[in-house]
């Protein structure tokens, strides 16, 4: 089924839920990207088991962060 097609008969919502839980069925990752998009910031279950298995990385270009704003984590 095409993502547009779920998301309107199932709605914003039902798709965060299916994009949490794929999210979750994720073991730990080594040597690998995981694209999975936006919408996954809404899911503190995805982003807390992201985090637990693997580094969270944002690309973002420096002069859209506000200035003093920290690039790199400590001990980076």
């Amino acid at each position: 089924m095409p993502l547009q097609t779920l998301i309107d008969k199932e709605g914003d919502l039902a798709f965060i839920r299916f994009e949490e839980e794929a999210i979750l069925r994720l073991e730990q990752v080594d040597r690998s990207v995981i694209p999975p998009g936006g919408s996954v910031i809404y899911s503190e279950k995805a982003m807390t088991h992201l985090k637990t298995i693997s580094k969270i990385f944002f690309p973002l270009h420096s002069e859209t962060l506000p200035k003093g704003f920290p690039t790199q984590e400590k001990g980076a």
